[in-house]
C-alpha cells in the first residue's frame, strides 16, 4: 500500500478515528495535537486539502514519536500503517461480520 492510496481513501471520519487511536493506544492528548495540526494547516497553501496536510503533519510530527515509543527505526512508516489500518483494516473486519 502506498501513501497515495491511503490519502485517496482518507476522510474526515478517518482523521478523527486516527486521533482517537492515538489517544487510546499511545496517550496522545487529542485536544493539544489537534491544535498543533490546526496551526500546521493554516501555514499550508490554500489549495492543500486537509487530508493531505494531515498525512504530512503525521509523518513529520507524529511518526517519529510513535517509532520512539515502539522502539522502531526512525524511518518505519508507523503513522501510515496506522491510518491504513483505520481506513482498510476496520472496514475488512466489519465486512467479515456482515458476510
Amino acid at each position: 500500500m502506498t501513501n497515495d492510496n491511503v490519502f485517496e481513501g482518507l476522510s474526515e471520519l478517518h482523521i478523527q478515528q486516527t486521533w482517537d487511536e492515538l489517544e487510546d493506544r499511545f496517550g496522545f492528548e487529542e485536544k493539544g495535537w489537534k491544535k498543533k495540526f490546526g496551526e500546521y494547516l493554516l501555514k499550508q497553501s490554500p489549495n492543500t486539502l486537509p487530508a493531505e496536510a494531515f498525512m504530512k503533519f503525521g509523518n513529520i510530527n507524529i511518526n517519529p514519536i510513535l517509532n520512539s515509543i515502539l522502539c522502531r527505526r526512525e524511518s518505519h512508516p508507523t503513522f501510515n500503517n496506522l491510518v491504513e489500518f483505520i481506513i482498510f483494516g476496520k472496514r475488512k473486519e466489519r465486512n467479515k461480520t456482515l458476510n
